[in-house]
């Protein structure tokens, strides 16, 4: 298979994308440099530092000759009508698609030595040869270019909050690319890769990546990792696996967690179906979960709202048992099958979590003797 024409290779070195000269030594020092970031959400603005360093010939001569330590520094030197037209671009949507698509040039030179030799020999760039070549000829979908993106640390959401949220205020999930985008802007210069360098990213990229670690995923699989956390053992489910857990043998191929990264939680599904909390009580079935992974997957219980909701209280620390115990007007509220007040939850849904009714001395008490008395949860269908 031919990498390239020699007229192909004189129509791309003549192409002029968004008025930038040709390529240039210095942007094919920065196209073989260690750049790896992920197909990663934009920013409030549009911006994508991945494209944008793959579309623009003028970000990478700047990062390449250090005027700007990233491409979002760039980005914000510009005008508005120049920010505009460059997030508009065809340059910037093609390149936005490829990354989309999946395509990284750190793994595609790996996989590729034709191409990384054609590259170190005047070839534009792994980029140009995707767009112009790789897209149609599979390269990406290849089992060895994936095995090699997998091995290269990018921007993951899930590990940018592992890795730092002990010291970026307020980092989750769904802020983290901005947060990221924001340290970029920062007075003091920035490059784009750095946070994907250090120790604490690499381990908990590692663990989310090649494990298929997912704390909610865990915190919902396990009860005992909950407890845990509530008596002040552990700050997080994070920091439970990596000092316990990933030694307990299965904890990330269990049952219970694999369909816990669907969505299953044992407590919040029995407490929130009582024909299942029923047919328990007289042992027609031995648990939720058994119920769930046989029959209630194909039910799309885990869509209901009311489950939703008791989920979501339960990883903030809510228990029903320790809640009723805790507040005995609530449960004889609970109790009068008159009140409108069907369950512990539902009060502290409406009224106790305003009312911070699970940080109290009385709720603490007598959940510490819950966990006191409770056995690991851990699933039973085989």
């Amino acid at each position: 298979m031919k990498i390239f024409s020699k007229i192909s290779l004189a129509i791309i070195l003549s192409i002029n994308i968004y008025s930038c000269s040709s390529i240039t030594t210095a942007s094919n020092k920065m196209y073989s440099s260690n750049f790896s970031l992920k197909s990663i959400p934009l920013s409030s603005d549009g911006f994508n530092e991945e494209s944008y360093f793959y579309a623009f010939d003028d970000v990478k001569s700047t990062i390449a000759n250090n005027t700007y330590p990233n491409g979002y520094k760039h980005f914000l030197a510009l005008s508005q009508n120049d920010k505009n037209a460059r997030l508009s671009s065809s340059a910037y949507i093609t390149a936005k698609n490829a990354v989309d698509a999946g395509f990284n040039e750190t793994a595609y030179l790996a996989t590729y030595p034709d191409i990384a030799n054609a590259v170190a020999n005047g070839f534009p760039s792994a980029y140009i040869h995707y767009i112009y070549y790789g897209i149609n000829e599979g390269r990406i979908t290849q089992p060895a270019y994936i095995n090699n993106k997998k091995q290269i640390k990018q921007f993951d959401s899930k590990s940018y909050v592992y890795a730092y949220r002990s010291t970026i205020s307020g980092l989750n999930e769904t802020n983290a690319y901005q947060k990221y985008i924001d340290y970029l802007a920062e007075p003091t210069n920035h490059t784009a890769n750095e946070k994907f360098q250090t120790t604490e990213y690499i381990t908990a990229y590692n663990h989310v990546i090649t494990d298929g670690f997912d704390e909610n995923a865990y915190l919902m699989a396990y009860d005992d990792v909950r407890n845990s956390i509530f008596l002040g053992q552990f700050n997080n489910g994070y920091s439970h696996y990596i000092s316990k857990g990933k030694n307990q043998g299965n904890r990330l191929n269990s049952l219970y967690y694999l369909d816990a990264k669907e969505g299953f939680c044992e407590e919040a599904y029995v407490e929130t179906f009582n024909d299942i909390k029923s047919a328990i009580n007289i042992n027609e079935i031995p648990n939720g979960h058994w119920h769930y992974h046989y029959v209630g997957k194909y039910q799309d219980k885990l869509n209901n709202a009311q489950y939703i909701n008791v989920r979501t209280s339960i990883l903030e620390g809510f228990n029903e048992k320790a809640y009723l115990a805790a507040f005995s007007d609530i449960a004889n509220v609970v109790a009068n099958p008159n009140s409108g007040v069907p369950s512990g939850h539902w009060h502290y849904y409406y009224y106790g979590k305003a009312e911070g009714r699970i940080n109290q001395p009385a709720y603490i008490t007598a959940r510490t003797n819950f966990i006191n008395n409770s056995k690991v949860s851990g699933s039973i269908v085989n």
